[in-house]
């Protein structure tokens, strides 16, 4: 009642509030015929021919991010960051992981966390592309030819010129010795005892028959 009241009273509509609506469609639903229903958070099932006209009017802004279910039950592993940050948790799992520059070449203190798939080119901000670098190996990787290819255990570095340098990830505490896989403990089998030999005592016998006449 309000806002129609001050629109009647200035001759102008009142501005609209934003509000985020998040609705979880399958890629079929989206982009093809599929009839799988979305899901509409905080709300439950609409049908995905209603969540694609909603996506269609003009006055909505739509962001589309990728979610990742695994195969079979569907549960949610995962989902795609636009952001070319990295959050501060795990900007702070990244230093404990590198400890130093994780160049191969390099200890010097970390200074950026960097994309080793650069952001520009489709690398995501996440754990399996991040590294801890210097300052000065993070502007050499930025020059033409330079390459990084990563994951959470391992880094490797390609120069222009082809050379390949490589460094592994080592363990958060040193001096712990790996986990040992123990063998699988035996049954234990029962104890034969020693028995002291039995000997049949045989006692024979004569039986006479005697036949009347």
């Amino acid at each position: 009642m309000a806002d129609l009241f001050a629109q009647r009273v200035n001759g102008h509509a009142p501005a609209a509030v934003p509000a985020e609506v998040q609705v979880v469609m399958t890629d079929e639903a989206l982009f093809a015929d599929g009839d799988t229903p979305a899901w509409v958070t905080g709300h439950g099932p609409i049908p995905a021919q209603l969540a694609k006209r909603w996506l269609a009017m003009p006055e909505t802004d739509v962001f589309l991010r990728r979610v990742f279910a695994r195969p079979g039950d569907h549960q949610l592993v995962g989902m795609e960051s636009r952001r070319r940050a990295f959050p501060a948790s795990l900007r702070r799992m990244v230093v404990l992981r590198d400890d130093t520059c994780r160049t191969p070449y390099c200890d010097g203190r970390i200074q950026d966390i960097d994309h080793a798939t650069p952001y520009r080119n489709g690398g995501p901000t996440s754990w399996q592309n991040a590294s801890g670098l210097c300052a000065g190996c993070n502007q050499i990787k930025e020059n033409t030819g330079w390459t990084h290819q990563t994951t959470p255990e391992h880094l490797s570095v390609i120069t222009p010129t082809g050379h390949r340098y490589a460094k592994n990830t080592g363990p958060v505490l040193e001096g712990i010795p790996p986990d040992k896989q123990e063998p699988p403990e035996e049954e234990p089998r029962p104890k034969v005892r020693a028995s002291t030999p039995c000997f049949a005592k045989t006692t024979q016998r004569t039986l006479t028959l005697r036949l009347a006449a």
